[in-house]
């Protein structure tokens, strides 16, 4: 008997600190909830993907910088007129520049280049991102999307959510995102998202 409420007591932390992680994550996904502008505030439109990609760049500048990044920046040449939310496809970019920041600071390495292209195809607009930091195994390049996974260290505190984010947003804008599985210099994200030509919703 002695031995089983030994047993029962030992039990309680662990079930306590399971509670509180659990109680912590829901707190925080909430507060990242808040942090995100009403999707219905914001109406859908043409959207120059150069001009927020630009932006985007300029307000990481900070962070590239103190990383010792060096970005190469190779914008659409011709229209590079997307359809949707401008906010919200600035978010999603800056999540995925600051994911490649992070993979580049777990690692040593100084050979530390990010690239960004912005490309016009006939059905849709696409968005690569490629770093050249320790990359993500390729059994890994679907469980990244998922809520709560990371590939951080537990003591990096990550709850996982970044990625989960930004596939959020590239489904509401019925686009599709993923990681390349034949990019071997580290990693290249693709982002796909409807056009606009000829001042049309090209779907």
């Amino acid at each position: 008997m002695l031995e089983r409420r030994h047993d029962q007591s030992s039990a309680l932390p662990a079930a306590s600190a399971l509670e509180e992680a659990l109680h912590k994550s829901r707190e925080a996904l909430e507060t990242l909830r808040a942090c995100i502008p009403n999707q219905s505030a914001e109406a859908s439109q043409s959207v120059n993907l150069n001009e927020i990609l630009s932006d985007v760049l300029k307000l990481s500048t900070v962070s590239l910088l103190s990383a010792n990044i060096v970005v190469e920046w190779q914008p659409e040449v011709n229209s590079a007129i997307a359809f949707g939310q401008p906010v919200q496809l600035s978010n999603l970019f800056k999540q995925l520049i600051a994911n490649a920041v992070e993979a580049f600071n777990e690692q040593r390495s100084s050979h530390r280049e990010l690239r960004i292209a912005c490309v016009t195809r006939p059905d849709c607009m696409e968005v690569f991102i490629e770093d050249s930091g320790p990359g993500i195994a390729n059994e890994l390049r679907f469980k990244v999307f998922q809520p709560f996974f990371t590939t951080k260290g537990a003591e990096q505190q990550h709850l996982g959510l970044g990625l989960a984010m930004a596939q959020d947003v590239v489904t509401r804008h019925g686009g599709t995102i993923d990681i390349d599985p034949d990019y071997r210099n580290g990693c290249r994200v693709r982002v796909q998202l409807p056009r606009v030509a000829g001042g049309e919703h090209v779907s």
